[in-house]
């Protein structure tokens, strides 16, 4: 069955819509540029439901909509600091499982051993694919974080296992890969590649987690090692599909930006 105008246009709001029936048969591409972590996840959502194309999350008839755009992120300066201290937009509807979340990446923890049992329930984790990647259980983060040197191209952990997860019924992982690059003795950046996002829910969650994750091992590598520490100048986050699901809408544009603000950052 294919949407047609009059289905998505009887459940959305008529004057914003972007119809797949229109004249644009695609979603647009963004760029957002900010050092700020809260402002950038109000951009994305704003940008999301001001611009995004309303599209079927799936192809069964009874899929969810979404608003959907392609979206790439920069993040630097004072940025970094608040995904490290997991700074959240007082609207964002997360603000209480950032501690939880981050657990799941120390497998001491019970979250994290919770999290890996399948009787829980779930398909996978970013730990296990990140850190426990394949038939050889490689830990990709570790054997990144002890072979970094300044302007290395190569080092990215993949999550993707194409023999499972191509044209697979269960959950799939939406993160795709985490490049990492050292700039200088003292200074690197990551950069994040996503298939799907889910913006309003996970955006902030993610970065506040793996972005602690991928520095904090990083560092206790190099400490091992005898090495100084390095510091994260910059995060790129780009995702294919990104997206705000048909029931957040209404919450969703509770969230605003200033004008002057949306002209300076967003690009597209």
């Amino acid at each position: 069955m294919l949407y047609n105008r009059t289905i998505i246009s009887s459940i959305v709001y008529p004057d914003q819509l972007i119809a797949i029936t229109g004249d644009r048969m695609y979603p647009k591409t963004y760029l957002i540029k900010t050092d700020d972590f809260s402002e950038v996840w109000a951009l994305s959502v704003y940008t999301t439901m001001r611009n995004g194309m309303v599209i079927p999350a799936e192809s069964e008839p009874d899929a969810p909509l979404t608003r959907d755009i392609n979206l790439q992120i920069e993040l630097t300066g004072p940025a970094i600091k608040q995904m490290l201290d997991a700074k959240l937009h007082p609207l964002y509807p997360q603000q209480h499982g950032v501690s939880e979340y981050r657990n799941q990446f120390n497998p001491e923890s019970n979250d994290c051993q919770k999290s890996l049992d399948p009787e829980n329930g779930f398909d996978y984790t970013y730990y296990q694919r990140l850190c426990l990647y394949g038939d050889t259980k490689l830990d990709q983060v570790e054997k990144i974080a002890i072979n970094l040197k300044p302007f290395n191209r190569r080092l990215q952990a993949v999550t993707w296992l194409p023999a499972e997860d191509l044209c697979a019924i269960k959950s799939t992982p939406c993160l795709r890969s985490v490049h990492i690059r050292q700039l200088s003795d003292l200074t690197y950046e990551i950069i994040f590649d996503w298939r799907s996002r889910d913006l309003y829910k996970a955006f902030q969650m993610n970065l506040a987690g793996l972005v602690y994750f991928v520095h904090t091992r990083i560092n206790a590598a190099r400490a091992k090692l005898g090495l100084d520490p390095l510091r994260c100048v910059k995060v790129v986050d780009k995702t294919d599909f990104a997206h705000v699901y048909e029931d957040d809408w209404t919450e969703a544009l509770r969230v605003v930006v200033l004008a002057q603000t949306y002209n300076e950052r967003v690009f597209g």
